[in-house]
């Protein structure tokens, strides 16, 4: 009997399963990530102004929202599509953070099937590369890839901005793939452009790098026509000119010069990225001239290693356009702010370079795989990549339950409708409703009761120096809502509502017996160096650290002392020094260890006519339990300090 051979299953037929997988692998990612909100940044606050706004009425009314600021302008691609979603699950916040989960799985996604456009055995070694490299990066070297947006800052627009441009690189590898000509794929290029600045413009100005380095590399595969030449360049015009004429250009342009805060890892300043853009340019231009010779030594090869041409060219756009930006800013355009924010970008592309360095060596000559091994490759092995990557990248540090946020915005909404429809014309904040973060008090006040960013910016200074003005809602059990003497009409056990102006009046008056546990008022001093309030008091979390209180009268007199009631970190047997000054003047030094980690210190205040005190405090020995081995917490952690009580 004949036999007859097992017919062999084509890329092709194998696709919708892959896909399948890829969607069951990354929607768990997804859906884990939704519930995590990770930003403690002023910017949660103004892009979810914008998404509410758009979510309750879908456009912007003539004119300035004050609650808006530069969100007025902003390009609001991302926030339409936030708005979307939220109307489907019912909050604009949800559906900010099903829109950010799902940028950073398609980022990782659209960029792991990139990377696997190359021949099976180098695919396999590139891919094992990266999930390394993406895995030590989480565990160690902690660079800015792309998911980092969202995580402590919240670049939320330019994270969805960079999803598109990643569907865009993807989408032209396809267009290649299948036979396009050179001007379709080019086409393609400047048709992302026009769409993703609608979103955010950085992205957008990587696509337009991504052209010009597309178009300079097809001009080096051969010597060019004048007909060849003139083509480029009228596409090159084209794509600069759908970007310069973009009606987002303007608007970010101006938002561009100012010049925000961004720590980096391992960034210090201008120079430094200038060194890490360049790098990463001559990384990219290296691994573009690798592919340039595989295609002229045999264009089949280049036909089988286009993960190599277009991952080079992202390099090349991300660093091009990064180092662009840095001549601007020489020129005095632009900030180093809007560079920095190239660092998300650069880091994603060093870390996919890297990944392709084996490329550097001939595959020609290493050995055919199997058919499990091609089976496995067609199948599996971008679904579980883009899976690890998407795992690796996941915003790390302190979060909030997104869930808990949704139903905190929904009685909110409530109170608004009910019971403060008939007092539009004041200013709504929103303080201590069911958490101490004040960056959730400000995006609540400006999301939902659109309190003008002038008025909400008061509640990111301390309580003891905010000028507030106009109704306060609180939680029934927050330390605000003991303030009976201030409460409103319509105030409940269940919903205070507090007048403003009693509040901070209440707040700074003088007091003999300050606490500082998080049961206890907002105390009336300005505290800098303290973290946030815990049960028994506040920590120092500096090596340095004061506190301004205003001096009460005790029967008509100036106090002259005050008392600290302090307790010391001094775990492992360590001691706690702590050198204080009062109103400037000599130092005093107090020792704790673990025979005296609590202790009474006790301060004599100087004759004069100052109304308040302040005491420096200097403390040589704080450091944190992270670094002693006896947890996570990374805090400079001297003393705890319960209460002031002055005598």
């Amino acid at each position: 009997m004949a036999h007859h051979p097992e017919p062999t299953r084509s890329p092709d037929s194998l696709r919708p399963w892959m896909l399948l997988l890829l969607v069951l692998a990354l929607l768990p990612l997804v859906l884990n990530g939704m519930d995590a909100l990770y930003a403690h940044s002023t910017d949660l606050g103004h892009h979810y102004a914008l998404t509410a706004r758009l979510y309750q009425d879908w456009s912007l009314p003539p004119g300035i929202d004050r609650s808006l600021g530069e969100m007025n302008f902003y390009p609001r691609g991302s926030h339409q599509l936030a708005a979307l979603l939220g109307k489907l699950l019912g909050s604009p916040l949800a559906g900010m953070q099903l829109l950010g989960g799902l940028s950073i799985a398609i980022i990782w996604a659209a960029l792991s099937a990139v990377l696997l456009a190359l021949p099976q055995r180098a695919a396999w070694c590139c891919a094992l590369l990266l999930a390394a490299l993406t895995l030590g990066n989480s565990a160690s070297l902690h660079l800015f890839v792309h998911a980092s947006e969202i995580g402590g800052y919240y670049f939320y627009a330019q994270l969805v901005g960079h999803a598109g441009a990643a569907l865009v690189l993807l989408g032209v590898l396809v267009l290649e793939q299948r036979g396009a000509p050179a001007w379709c794929r080019h086409l393609f290029i400047i048709a992302g452009i026009a769409l993703v600045a609608l979103v955010h413009l950085l992205p957008a100005s990587e696509l337009l790098g991504l052209l010009g380095a597309s178009l300079l590399l097809d001009l080096c595969q051969r010597r060019p026509t004048l007909r060849q030449l003139g083509s480029s360049a009228a596409l090159a015009v084209l794509g600069a000119l759908v970007f310069v004429k973009h009606p987002s250009y303007i608007g970010m342009k101006e938002i561009a010069a100012n010049n925000g805060v961004l720590d980096l890892a391992y960034i210090h300043n201008m120079k430094s990225m200038a060194l890490l853009a360049l790098a990463v340019l001559a990384l990219a231009a290296l691994l573009a001239w690798r592919w340039r010779a595989l295609a002229q030594a045999q264009p089949a090869q280049g036909s089988q290693a286009l993960g190599l041409k277009y991952l080079a060219l992202y390099g090349v756009a991300v660093s091009g356009m990064c180092v662009m930006q840095l001549v601007a800013l020489k020129l005095g355009q632009g900030s180093e702010y809007a560079v920095k924010k190239h660092i998300f970008a650069l880091d994603t592309a060093l870390l996919l370079l890297v990944a392709l360095l084996p490329m550097l060596r001939n595959w020609n000559t290493a050995p055919r795989l199997g058919r499990s091994e091609r089976w496995a490759t067609q199948l599996l092995l971008l679904p579980v990549l883009a899976a690890l990557c998407c795992y690796a990248v996941q915003p790390q540090g302190p979060k909030r339950d997104a869930s808990d946020l949704v139903q905190l915005e929904h009685q909110l909404t409530l109170r608004r409708d009910l019971l403060l429809a008939e007092t539009p014309a004041r200013d709504v904040y929103v303080l201590q409703m069911t958490h101490s973060d004040t960056y959730l008090d400000y995006m609540y006040s400006l999301g939902i009761f659109r309190t003008s960013r002038e008025a909400a910016f008061q509640l990111l200074l301390p309580l003891s120096e905010a000028r507030l003005d106009g109704v306060v809602l609180t939680g029934q059990n927050s330390s605000l809502s003991k303030l009976t003497q201030c409460a409103l009409p319509g105030s409940s056990k269940a919903f205070p509502m507090l007048d403003a102006l009693c509040m901070t009046r209440e707040l700074v008056s003088a007091q003999p017996v300050i606490e500082l546990g998080n049961k206890a008022l907002p105390p009336p001093c300005t505290l800098r160096g303290f973290s946030f309030p815990e049960p028994t008091g506040r920590w120092s979390e500096q090596a340095s650290a004061s506190i301004l209180c205003p001096l009460p009268q005790l029967n008509g007199q100036r106090p002259h002392s005050v008392t600290l009631h302090a307790s010391a970190f001094v775990e492992k047997a360590r001691r706690q020094r702590v050198q204080v000054r009062v109103n400037g003047g000599a130092v005093q030094e107090f020792v704790f260890d673990g025979a005296h980690p609590q202790q009474q210190l006790t301060l004599a205040l100087p004759p004069d006519q100052r109304g308040d005190v302040e005491l420096a405090l200097t403390l040589p020995d704080a450091t944190s339990p992270h670094a002693l081995g006896i947890g996570e917490d990374q805090r400079l952690l001297g003393v705890m300090l319960a209460r002031l009580e002055f005598r």
